[in-house]
């Protein structure tokens, strides 16, 4: 098993910088179209748990929700231990690492679940906390209501987020600037055409959707330049080949599993850091020192939804 975690490691690390060689390119050539650097779907994990669950309660019924629950837990518990290491370590791996790099290892829960429950391996755990079986109809009620009342709340905020600031959002009517845009989008590998709509509810440029079908650029109310728009949309498209939208959703399943852990809130936050810094990170490594001041004013943290 210790060689088995060996090859995946090295697999992973390997990826990433393929990954990171796939973006290098973007300084002289351009992506082919629907090319995502992503190290894995963010989705894979929820839907891949969703599915199992549903399999198991269409073919075993209620005698699998012991199972059911005593896997999800014993998942919470360890992305609950991951997330709080990783938070300590965190100071230390944003000194010497990049951006983007932080911003992946948020992700590793996905990698570990699949290598190792799903592979198969029977795994010895360090410790056994043993509960008396009578609490589990206690327990398991008490955390999915949890969870599932996070989960419907946050899409719930999204969709209404979402519906709030495109009504209130018109197209852009610059057609310079639309052209500049899908320029630059076919460029990044970018599929279908992203409309681009400004609004005076924002006061930062954000991409929102988790797919590209569904995908809008917002753009505040205001004047920007040439050279400030190619940055603001380099980010964007950074935030597009990364899938960091559905990196967040992504997140906000993590939070609502360990809905009662403090610390997995915090990483959820931690985390949308990490995507914005490693997008600005990407932009300003290719600019100069003029541009990149001017960038850097227009690029602090702009929000993703």
């Amino acid at each position: 098993m210790n060689l088995y975690g060996l090859i995946i490691g090295i697999a992973t690390v390997l990826a990433f910088y393929n990954r990171r060689r796939l973006e290098d390119k973007l300084k002289y050539d351009r992506l082919k179209p629907g090319q995502k650097t992503c190290l894995f779907e963010p989705l894979l994990l929820p839907f891949s748990l969703l599915l199992a669950t549903l399999i198991l309660l269409l073919f075993s019924g209620v005698n699998a929700l012991e199972l059911i629950t005593g896997r999800l837990i014993q998942f919470l518990i360890q992305i609950s231990i991951y997330y709080s290491f990783l938070l300590l370590l965190l100071p230390l791996l944003r000194r010497t690492i990049s951006a983007l790099a932080c911003g992946m290892l948020w992700l590793a829960p996905s990698v570990l679940y699949f290598f190792i429950y799903l592979y198969g391996q029977e795994v010895r755990p360090l410790f056994v906390i043993t509960l008396p079986r009578g609490y589990l109809p206690i327990i398991a009620p008490v955390w999915f209501g949890g969870f599932a009342i996070i989960m419907l709340c946050q899409l719930i905020s999204h969709l209404r987020f979402r519906r709030s600031l495109l009504q209130n959002a018109d197209p852009l009517q610059d057609e310079d600037t639309i052209s500049r845009w899908q320029s630059e989008a076919r460029r990044h590998g970018v599929k279908r055409e992203i409309p681009i709509l400004v609004s005076t509810a924002i006061s930062t440029p954000l991409t929102i959707g988790c797919f590209e079908a569904t995908m809008r650029l917002v753009l505040p109310a205001q004047d920007y330049s040439p050279e400030e728009l190619a940055m603001i949309f380099q980010h964007e498209l950074r935030h597009i080949l990364r899938c960091d939208a559905r990196v967040k959703f992504f997140m906000n399943f993590c939070t609502a599993l360990c809905w009662f852990n403090p610390l997995t809130w915090l990483a959820r936050r931690k985390t949308a850091d990490d995507l914005e810094l490693s997008c600005d990170e990407a932009v300003l490594a290719g600019a100069n020192r003029q541009s990149a001041s001017m960038a850097a004013f227009y690029l602090v943290l702009p929000s993703l939804s």
